[in-house]
């Protein structure tokens, strides 16, 4: 997502070094080469700094920091409570934008934690919140995740034309999706080493470039 916009969404002066620490910290996982380590450290201080000054968006925020250095690291159980708590505070905060952020997270680690259903509730949950809500790069990561429970799922055409109709979507918007955290590709990978038809995934994923938005949606919401 655009974090650099989203996480100083409604910041206010005294919140400045906390956001600071965030910026440092994702200058550090989106790096060639990330250093969660570092990360996890710049995180846990902006985190203690949000809670001295009663700051429940920037700890909703700094919680999801947390749970993708944990995802780095790959400790599947800590990063999904970090999401849970994130998930929780923005709910409190009626804060739909962070729901959305939460939401997606916590879909990859469930996924990832072989929780096929979980994560499908929430890929869709964050898919439907950001179409209603318009926010591209929500929708975008929706779609990634859905693109992720088909290809676990071995469904060929379905994962292709998401993954097509998803690629479409951040060539001609400029969404940029760090490759530490495009976790679809390895479903779709695992899904052609398992000898899925490739030239059938390839055709799928042709047609999805052609898809529009909404018609993407509505396929990934099961509608078509």
């Amino acid at each position: 997502m655009k974090e650099s916009a989203e996480l100083f969404h409604g910041a206010d002066d005294s919140d400045g070094e906390a956001l600071a620490l965030i910026s440092v910290a994702l200058a550090m996982l989106a790096s060639a080469e990330p250093d969660p380590a570092a990360a996890d450290g710049a995180m846990e201080t902006s985190l203690g700094l949000f809670r001295d000054g009663g700051d429940r968006w920037g700890q909703a925020m700094a919680h999801v920091m947390l749970g993708r250095v944990a995802l780095l690291r790959q400790q599947v159980d800590a990063a999904l409570a970090q999401f849970e708590e994130s998930l929780t505070l923005a709910r409190d905060n009626g804060d739909e934008l962070g729901v959305t952020i939460a939401q997606h997270h916590r879909g990859w680690a469930r996924l990832l934690l072989g929780d096929p259903a979980g994560a499908t509730s929430d890929f869709a949950g964050c898919l439907a919140l950001s179409v209603r809500l318009g926010h591209v790069e929500g929708v975008a990561y929706g779609l990634e995740g859905m693109v992720a429970v088909a290809a676990l799922a071995g469904d060929v055409r379905r994962t292709g034309r998401l993954l097509g109709a998803v690629r479409t979507l951040r060539e001609r918007t400029g969404l940029h999706n760090a490759p530490a955290f495009s976790f679809h590709q390895l479903f779709v990978d695992r899904m052609l080493a398992a000898g899925a038809d490739r030239d059938a995934f390839d055709a799928a994923v042709a047609e999805g470039r052609g898809l529009a938005v909404e018609d993407a949606v509505a396929e990934a919401q099961g509608h078509t």
